[in-house]
């Protein structure tokens, strides 16, 4: 087993006395290094692998200055919005003295509570959640018997900072109900057809006289799960796109519009318009969800709806680190997309609409 660097070999690497690491790494106030000194020591620690222990700390009854960044399900590293929000939660809390563990929760809501007491047991201070977890009212209940402070990126938790996922994607659904009427359908996971989903919230928001099950029966086209732990989940979102294309337009050959839960299986959807046999569909809208950067690459249109993932990770930094309520909805962007017949790459136009939330249900971001 390699043996753990330590803030000698780390000042021997750089040159520079033990003292000066321990300043810099423990993010000493007083501490009168230059910024491109501060760099090389951090720069070692991540090549050497070096790891702070706060057992001193805690014992003396110190503040750590830690935060946990939670994922909710491990697919969540293989989606770019996702990974580029706690790159920038990342460079917030460092910009403040914090240093941050990153971490994804199972399926298991006794292994999830069992992750968050061993990180209290390393000093952890402050929880982001990104997602919503299994075993979450007995994970927030445990947070707050200690005394720490938590936030979330949905509703759910006592406060928090909203993506604006319902907004978009009801703004959306309208942008296709103004060109194709109701004529559209939702491609999604089993398990993602719940009272919760913020898809479905927003076709209810469209149509309010409708109850849930009429909406899933009109407007939803079912697919199997993904399996939780799938390591390949581009691949197989990829398929479950494929797929379901493919299945529905055997059903309902007149679709006009097709959504997809997220830019992964909207891929996989417009693999299957571009193979051959399949033109005569090639005009059947298609949408998305994060516009990722895939979609710039794709020689058919996907119009998808982006998150502000940098305010996200302002407010969500800002608030957690206090007590203060905290209710915000973050307006993401709509990117129409659809084709022109100009003899130029891409073969579609983009129109891109910047949303607004006129504050409710929290204050427009």
């Amino acid at each position: 087993m390699a043996r753990r660097s330590s803030l000698k070999t780390i000042a021997e690497k750089t040159g520079l006395s033990v003292p000066t690491v321990s300043q810099i790494l423990n993010r000493k106030a007083v501490n009168y290094s230059s910024e491109a000194t501060k760099q090389r020591v951090w720069e070692a620690a991540r090549e050497l692998g070096y790891q702070p222990s706060f057992g001193y700390k805690l014992i003396q009854g110190q503040k750590t200055r830690t935060v946990a960044i939670l994922f909710s399900m491990p697919q969540q590293n293989s989606e770019e919005h996702s990974m580029a929000l706690v790159q920038l939660l990342i460079a917030e809390f460092d910009r403040v003295g914090y240093a941050a563990y990153c971490s994804v929760f199972d399926c298991d809501p006794k292994e999830n509570l069992d992750k968050i007491r061993t990180l209290m047991g390393r000093g952890v201070e402050h929880f982001v959640f990104l997602g919503c977890p299994f075993g979450q009212q007995e994970i927030f209940q445990e947070i707050e018997e200690r005394g720490l402070s938590y936030i979330g990126n949905y509703n759910y938790c006592s406060r928090w900072v909203n993506n604006g996922s319902m907004l978009g994607m009801e703004m959306m659904f309208r942008h296709l109900q103004a060109q194709v009427g109701n004529n559209f359908k939702l491609i999604c996971q089993e398990k993602e057809i719940t009272e919760t989903s913020t898809r479905l919230a927003a076709i209810r928001n469209i149509f309010p006289d409708l109850t849930n099950r009429q909406i899933v029966e009109r407007f939803i086209y079912r697919m199997s799960n993904i399996d939780f732990h799938d390591k390949a989940f581009r691949r197989a979102a990829d398929a479950v796109g494929f797929c379901g294309t493919d299945e529905l337009l055997k059903l309902e050959p007149e679709i006009g519009a097709i959504v997809y839960n997220n830019d992964s299986i909207a891929v996989g959807g417009c693999r299957y318009l571009l193979q051959p046999g399949n033109e005569r569909f090639r005009h059947v809208l298609l949408c998305g969800c994060n516009n990722e950067s895939v979609l710039q690459s794709l020689p058919l249109p996907v119009s998808s709806v982006e998150f502000n993932i940098a305010r996200q990770a302002e407010l969500l930094a800002q608030y957690v680190l206090t007590d203060q309520p905290c209710e915000f909805v973050v307006a993401p962007t709509l990117h129409i997309r659809s084709t022109h017949q100009r003899p130029e790459y891409p073969p579609w136009d983009e129109t891109i609409i910047q949303l607004s939330t006129n504050n409710k249900p929290g204050e427009n971001q």
